[in-house]
């Protein structure tokens, strides 16, 4: 009897597994995955009711149970993401943060759609509300899960979102000297924390520390120690500067090959520059205004 609970206590595992690489790849969805769950766990508890009698063996069974119920709980949030169909990106008009300061914070307009399924028809709806689509990225069930485990993460760590982490980072850069940009800092309808960099810069330029007479487009995250970090979307950043005609964009390093990319399948005409530390950008500007 023992060893025939073992069997089933591995075969409900190998079940999910089997149908949680379905799920990933795409052959199956959410429902079914929490379906299958749900019946392996319902299968398992009749088995626990039917042979009580056998305590010993069992505890196996009972294990196993145990087990799937926190899959099971785990993976449910997945059910909340099955009707997400694309993520939109559209034109947005970058931020002077401190005027005439000649940096512009590229930012993108981010939507999650749900159930709509037709490109032309999401495309065209936009449209009609003048707006551009830069980009359409379909779900696909990796994204999906991601999506979730991103989720659940934060709502057990309960990280703070990457614009307050940022505001952090950037006081504690300039020592607390950000009064040039307490506005900005204060928005609520700005999310991420790919305006660290620029933000930065700015304030410099506020304060007579540095001096700029060009426009430029500036992304990157930045840390307490004004190291130029990775960010999303530098290729929508990057087109949305070239509609601009801005002559420049500076980006993060680690971004530098998207971006090289970007610019020679596309053609673009604006020069991309690659920091790592906030130094290099402002030795940059610096470099930039003198050749003029």
């Amino acid at each position: 009897m023992r060893k025939l609970f073992i069997y089933t206590g591995v075969a409900a595992v190998l079940l999910y597994a089997a149908m949680w690489f379905l799920y990933y790849f795409d052959v199956i969805n959410s429902l079914w995955l929490i379906g299958i769950l749900l019946g392996e766990l319902l299968v398992l508890l009749i088995v626990l009711i039917l042979l009580r009698k056998e305590k010993q063996d069992l505890k196996i069974i009972r294990n196993t149970v145990i087990l799937l119920m926190c899959i099971f709980v785990l993976e449910l949030e997945l059910v909340n993401y099955e009707s997400l169909t694309y993520r939109v990106s559209l034109v947005a008009e970058p931020i002077e943060a401190v005027d005439n300061s000649g940096i512009h914070l590229m930012v993108v307009k981010s939507f999650d759609l749900e159930y709509l399924k037709d490109e032309k028809l999401i495309v065209e709806s936009f449209e009609n509300e003048n707006q551009e689509v830069l980009k359409l990225q379909k779900f696909d069930n990796e994204s999906r899960y991601k999506s979730k485990n991103v989720q659940l993460l934060n709502w057990i760590t309960k990280k703070e979102d990457d614009f307050s982490i940022m505001r952090k980072n950037i006081q504690n850069y300039l020592s607390g000297d950000t009064k040039s940009i307490d506005p900005f800092l204060k928005r609520d309808d700005i999310s991420g924390d790919s305006v660290g960099l620029g933000l930065a810069i700015s304030a410099k330029i506020a304060d007579g520390k540095l001096k700029n007479n060009k426009t430029i487009g500036i992304t990157g995250a930045l840390d307490a120690s004004g190291n130029v970090l990775p960010i999303g979307m530098v290729e929508e950043k990057i087109r949305i500067a070239e509609k601009k005609s801005y002559p420049y964009i500076i980006v993060p390093r680690g971004n530098a090959k998207e971006a090289r990319e970007v610019k020679q399948s596309m053609d673009l005409k604006i020069e991309i520059f690659d920091v790592t530390h906030i130094d290099q950008a402002l030795s940059l500007i610096k470099k930039l205004n003198t050749e003029s």
